[in-house]
Order: C-alpha cells, then sequence, then structure tokens
C-alpha cells in the first residue's frame, strides 16, 4: 500500500514539471507535435523497458537485484542530463517569482473545481483497492503455505 502511494505521489511531482518543460522548451509552433513525441517516447520506453527487463530476468535466471541496479542506470542518466543538460531560462525584466499555490489562491477557485477534485479523489480512492486486494491476496497465499 505504501509503494503504491509513493509510485502516484510521484508520478503526480514529476508529471506536470515534465510537461511545462516540454512546453517552455519547445517553441509555440511545434508545442504539439513536441507533446506528442514526449509521450510517443514515454509509451515506446515503457514497452522496451519491459522486454529489457524480461530479457535480463531470463539470461540472470530471476536475480531480481541485478535487474533492478540495471535500471539505476538510465534514472541516473536522466537525473544527470537534467541536472546538467537543461538551463533554467532566465526571468524577464521586472518579473516577480513567487510561489503560485497560496492559501489565498486556493480559496479564490470556484466550488465546481472543487466538487471535481473530490470526485476524481473518491474514483482514486475506488482504484486503490484493486492495489491493496492483490497484496492482501498475496499476503494470504504466503500465510496458508
Amino acid at each position: 500500500m505504501t509503494a503504491r502511494l509513493l509510485d502516484r505521489v510521484g508520478k503526480g511531482i514529476r508529471g506536470a514539471p515534465r510537461d511545462a518543460l516540454v512546453a517552455v522548451i519547445a517553441p509555440p509552433e511545434l508545442q504539439g507535435a513536441a507533446s506528442g513525441l514526449r509521450q510517443s517516447l514515454d509509451t515506446v520506453s515503457a514497452f522496451a523497458g519491459l522486454l529489457i527487463a524480461v530479457g535480463l530476468m531470463l539470461l540472470w535466471s530471476n536475480n531480481f537485484q541485478a535487474v533492478f541496479w540495471v535500471a539505476v542506470i538510465p534514472a541516473a542518466m536522466a537525473v544527470a542530463l537534467l541536472a546538467f543538460g537543461v538551463k533554467e531560462p532566465p526571468p524577464k525584466p521586472g518579473t516577480i517569482r513567487q510561489n503560485p499555490i497560496r492559501r489565498a489562491s486556493l480559496a479564490r477557485l470556484p466550488v465546481a473545481y472543487w466538487q471535481v477534485v473530490g470526485i476524481g479523489a473518491v474514483f482514486t480512492l475506488a482504484r486503490f483497492s484493486e492495489a491493496y486486494r492483490s497484496y492482501a491476496r498475496k499476503k494470504a497465499a504466503s500465510f496458508w503455505r
């Protein structure tokens, strides 16, 4: 349950900044194409990563630890690329940087927004039970062995 929660939080933290980064870097006339390319590469890499992981599991006789260490390599390369390859554009003259999420900003959001957020949270909790059921089933199976 904790792993699932951390996975969803991690996805939420990385998704919006990644999309904003693509939007800022791409020229206005190519933003749609850049976003589509990012999504395509995400899908292809997920599929290729799965195939590579399965191949390594077969090659290394189900050595999970070795496969996870191999998975660290592209993750480290991605972090290095962000740290050394992406430069933040300079702010426009006269611009004051401030955190856009403040209590006053949240209070100005309409009731309809909070209703949609509430409905989304309920649906998310409904899907969360799938992961918990799978976890509970595995725990019960290991208990009876």
